[in-house]
């Protein structure tokens, strides 16, 4: 049996799970670099401890280890511009103009791994691009929309590249080891910067705060790994993008946050290239 399609279940558990995180964004209490910094803490834990119980560990060389800390450091700086997106501007721009990343992966892979453009890759990456600038509401570059969408498409260029270098040199490891020990990375680098007053919080966002790094980033993000073991990245990548639809309906239900006929338009943009691309997967493996 071929593993493809347990990767395409592995990537959309994913995106429905980390979805999630913009409401978690908007209803927890602390700048973007805290909240990352506890989510990087709480969640590692969690992995690490069902390592522990679960798995062996995989021991890693020099070279691992130094793309662990490199693609850590990636991720820290991907979260803080995400989530600070969607602080300042909304979930459903912040996750918007983060999607763009899919765009960058089919564009860049290639000529990162030496191989050819396919062009159903290029149709359903710029049909995703278009249902994103739909979803985009009249940009004015002195409003904090126009702020949301530059530092969410800066994220999502830096998170393009972990990606597609995570396929290309830890692919081989367990995903729970290599996701927990970025994680770690990301905690080192912002713990050390976190204000004492985080501790004042109250009891309800330390709740969130546990649920965000369990649910929206320990879960999820290994999946996303691990389903990268039988699909490229920009197969991920592409189908990944029904998060902001997920995300966009989690902000009208929970947040009150409605969307207006463009992000309506958009959405079916996105669903499309996302189904597009998993009978696409699906297809290749009978195939074979």
């Amino acid at each position: 049996m071929n593993k493809a399609p347990v990767g395409l279940w592995y990537i959309h558990i994913s995106a429905l799970t980390v979805a999630g995180t913009g409401v978690f964004a908007r209803s927890i209490n602390l700048p973007a670099y805290q909240l990352i910094a506890w989510r990087a803490l709480f969640a590692s834990l969690v992995l690490f401890i069902f390592i522990k119980l679960f798995k062996k560990t995989q021991k890693m060389s020099i070279q691992e280890w130094s793309w662990i800390i490199v693609l850590g450091m990636a991720t820290c700086f991907h979260w803080v511009t995400f989530f600070h997106a969607m602080q300042i501007s909304g979930v459903a721009v912040g996750m918007l103009s983060l999607f763009t990343f899919p765009v960058m992966i089919v564009l860049f892979e290639p000529i990162i791994n030496k191989t050819a453009f396919h062009k159903k890759d290029l149709v359903a990456a710029f049909a995703v691009f278009g249902g994103i600038a739909l979803m985009i509401p009249e940009l004015d570059l002195d409003n904090q929309t126009t702020q949301g969408v530059f530092w969410g498409v800066i994220s999502a260029f830096v998170w393009s590249f972990r990606n597609i270098y995570f396929k290309k040199k830890l692919s081989h490891l367990p995903s729970d080891q290599s996701m927990m020990w970025q994680l770690v990375v990301v905690a080192i680098l912002l713990l050390p910067l976190s204000s004492p007053d985080v501790f004042e919080v109250s009891n309800n966002d330390w709740f969130l705060l546990v649920a965000l790094a369990l649910f929206c980033t320990a879960l999820p993000h290994t999946l996303l790994l691990a389903s990268m073991k039988t699909l490229s990245a920009k197969t991920s990548g592409l189908i990944a993008c029904l998060q902001p639809v997920y995300g966009t309906i989690f902000a009208i239900f929970i947040l009150s946050e409605a969307p207006n006929w463009q992000t309506v338009v958009g959405g079916v943009f996105i669903i499309g290239a996302s189904v597009f691309e998993s009978l696409s997967v699906i297809n290749q493996s009978r195939a074979r």
